[in-house]
Formats: C-alpha cells, sequence, structure tokens
C-alpha cells in the first residue's frame, strides 16, 4: 500500500510540477510490452520551445542535405561505458538513410586503461601501457572528454584498434583522430598508421590530435607510437575518433565506471576536446554514483552540475543539452532515497540553463521500478544496472523520445 501511493504520489507531482515549468511533447505510446513502464511518460521535458531548437534545426538540415554530419555526444558513468544502451540509439539513427551512418566516432578502448571493454571496441596492445582515469583524482592525469589515460614510455609500442566489431552495422574507419597529451608542442607527430597508403593531409593537423586519412577504409587499425619524441618520453592516449563517410550521424558515446559530475569536472580538456566534435546535441547521464551514497549533498551537487553545464555550453554555445535523470535502483536493500532530490536538482539546473530533461527515472516506474525490471530481466542482480536486454529497451525508449518531435512535424520529414 505505501509502495503504491509513493509511486503514485512521486508521479502526481511530476506531472503537476513539470506541466507548470516545461513543455511536453505528446506521449509516444499509450501501451507497451510491460505494464509497469510508463511509456506515456517518455518524451522530452523543455524549459521553453528554444530548448531543444538548434537540435531539432540539425536533424531538419541532415534530413535534406544541407548540414555534413549530426554529432552527438553522449556523457555517463557505468551506464554508458559499456555501449549497450547508447549502441542502440546510434544504430537507430544511423539506419535512417536521410540522416546516414557517418561511423563510430569518438571512443576510448577502456580495457587498454585496465577498465572493462566497450562491448563493440576491441584494442589489443604491445609493450606496457599504464591506465588512469578520472576517479583517480589524486593521478592527475590531464584527462579529456574520454575520461581516460593509457600511457606508455615503451618505443614502437603498438596499439590495434577494431571500432564496432559486434554491432548491426560494423564501422571502418577512413578519417581517424588520434587525441594525446602535449600533442600542440610536438613538431611531428609520434603516431604512424601501419596501414598501407595511409596519410597525414598538412593542414589537418590540430594541437590536440593527430589526423589521418585511409586511402581504403579499414575495420581494424593499426598505430605503432613513438613515446621518444613526447615531453618526459611518454606518449599519453586520450582518445580515438574513427569516421568512415563525409556524411552521416555520429553518436560519440564516452562513459566511465563510478563517475558523478564532479569527477567530469576534473577532466582539464573536457571543453577543448568537446568542441572539436562540434556537437549538435550534448547529452548528460549522471547522477547515479552521486547519490549511491549516504551523504549525498543535493546543494553540493547542484552546484557541480551547474559548471558541468556551464563548461559544456561554453565549448560548444550552439549546442543543445539534455539531460537525462538516473533510473530507479536500491541502496543498502531499498529504492534510493536520494533519488527524487537528485532529480529535482537535475530539472532545476535543466529550467535554469534552458536543458531539455529526459525523465527515465518515471518512465521506469518510479520508486521501486528496479525490481519489477529484474523480475523481466531486464535488470542486473545487483539492483543498480540493467541487464543488456534492459539498456537496449533503454535505448529504444531513448531514441523514440528525442525523435518524436521531429516526426511529429509533417514538414521535417518531407
Amino acid at each position: 500500500m505505501l509502495t503504491g501511493f509513493i509511486i503514485s504520489l512521486y508521479l502526481s507531482l511530476s506531472q503537476l510540477i513539470l506541466g507548470g515549468l516545461f513543455l511536453q511533447h505528446p506521449p509516444m505510446l499509450a501501451k507497451g510490452k510491460y505494464d509497469f513502464i510508463r511509456y506515456d511518460l517518455n518524451h522530452l521535458y523543455q524549459s521553453d520551445s528554444t530548448s531543444l531548437a538548434s537540435f531539432q534545426n540539425a536533424l531538419q538540415q541532415r534530413w535534406q542535405g544541407k548540414q555534413p554530419l549530426l554529432n552527438i555526444v553522449h556523457i555517463g558513468d557505468s551506464h554508458i561505458q559499456a555501449d549497450f544502451f547508447t549502441a542502440v540509439v546510434r544504430e537507430k539513427f544511423q539506419s535512417i538513410p536521410q540522416w546516414g551512418n557517418a561511423g563510430r566516432g569518438f571512443f576510448f578502448p577502456c580495457e587498454i586503461a585496465g577498465s572493462s571493454a566497450v562491448y563493440n571496441i576491441s584494442a589489443q596492445t604491445t609493450g606496457y601501457w599504464q591506465g588512469c582515469h578520472i576517479l583517480q583524482a589524486s593521478k592527475n592525469c590531464n584527462w579529456g572528454l574520454s575520461g581516460f589515460t593509457a600511457s606508455t614510455q615503451q618505443e614502437n609500442a603498438q596499439l590495434s584498434v577494431w571500432s564496432n566489431v559486434y554491432a548491426l552495422r560494423p564501422h571502418k574507419t577512413q578519417w581517424l583522430r588520434i587525441y594525446f597529451d602535449n600533442a600542440q608542442e610536438l613538431p611531428q607527430t609520434p603516431v604512424k598508421i601501419q596501414q598501407q597508403g595511409a596519410w597525414l593531409p598538412p593542414d589537418s593537423q590540430n594541437p590536440l590530435y593527430a589526423a589521418f586519412r585511409l586511402t581504403e577504409p579499414a575495420a581494424k587499425i593499426q598505430l605503432s607510437i613513438s613515446p621518444q619524441q613526447c615531453p618526459n618520453k611518454q606518449f599519453s592516449l586520450e582518445g580515438v575518433y574513427s569516421q568512415e563517410q563525409e556524411t552521416g550521424v555520429l553518436y560519440h558515446a564516452l562513459g566511465v565506471n563510478g563517475a558523478t559530475v564532479n569527477a567530469f569536472l576534473r577532466s582539464p580538456k573536457l571543453g577543448t576536446q568537446l568542441a572539436t566534435l562540434s556537437p549538435d546535441l550534448i547529452v548528460v547521464s549522471l547522477g547515479t554514483n552521486d547519490v549511491y551514497t549516504d551523504t549525498f549533498d543535493p546543494v553540493a551537487f547542484e552546484n557541480q552540475l551547474y559548471a558541468l553545464v556551464q563548461t559544456l555550453k561554453s565549448a560548444a554555445p550552439k549546442a543543445s543539452i539534455l539531460l537525462t535523470t538516473p533510473g530507479d535502483h536500491y541502496y543498502k536493500g531499498k529504492s534510493n532515497a536520494h533519488l527524487l532530490a537528485a532529480n529535482e536538482v537535475i530539472y532545476a539546473v535543466a529550467k535554469a540553463e534552458n536543458c531539455a530533461v529526459w525523465d527515465f527515472f518515471a518512465v521506469m516506474g518510479g520508486v521501486n521500478a528496479i525490481p519489477k525490471w529484474l523480475q523481466a530481466q531486464l535488470a542486473s542482480r545487483d539492483y543498480l544496472h540493467l541487464s543488456r536486454k534492459g539498456y537496449e529497451l533503454q535505448g529504444e525508449l531513448f531514441y523514440q523520445a528525442l525523435t518524436q518531435p521531429f516526426f511529429d512535424n509533417p514538414a521535417n520529414s518531407r
């Protein structure tokens, strides 16, 4: 009885409060496969009609062939790192011929930094590589957008990368960027591409990365590294960018297991590397680890989220920004009591900064939704993460909410 009352109260208050503060798009689906999922709440909330105007315009321009690339950057925690959720969104966008498939985008081969692998990225190295990520605050590894670095001092160390190896639409690479530390200080790049015919355009070197174009798209990229050319005789990889076509959608997904909002604020190159991607939309899926504690401080969380959003806006002033709420989960054997306070903060920051919101917590079913997801094999037994099936469903729901306003406008799909 009490649980049902809490769920009903939360959802009722959400509708009342958000109805006054945000413009709602029409409901996506009245009914779906799972009766505990609130399909009727699967839409985006905007503080006003301009929150996603830039992104909606970019969708239309790409659809009409007037804009070569549509760039979406999605940052988050472990829910994003594995790419189960975001891969579905990427593949759905890229499966629409009018939007197109431009390739894999920006990523980090996390396994070479000692973390869990992105499921559709495979990487191999020779020599010794030392990993570092944004949760290791004391190491101060000069992180960038990915939140990871992997460093080596071994001359002629090798790095091989296969991108999107298990995806429905495997990607190859024709345009390649290797982001690395101190790139701006070097007269020549310490990175060599092993593929025959690879070349470095003379005007394509950016202070943050070395850029290459292959004469033929390749499924595997092989790099040879010369740390002796780097300051302190050390090469530090910060990210890989893979593009296959000159036109289409690039959905860049960057997640770090255990990441909080404050952890991403430790990345000194977050803004400068983000700017190189020219994003049309930035999606922020953080908050789960911020509330997974006894000592959650809503005021500190709000200040940190404000700082992150302002960093993103400064780096990409033309981009729309979309915040997502963390899903329901258990902490110490029961639904996390801090989730409602965190979600209030997310909505408040979104309103103040003219961002949109996708309320996954509400769509999931609100308080105590996670055991229902587990019973349906959509969640993990840790009552925190979803199963692969659950993440794929989350990707379906998010894509529907994100694109429905576009398809609801008859003028867009002409």
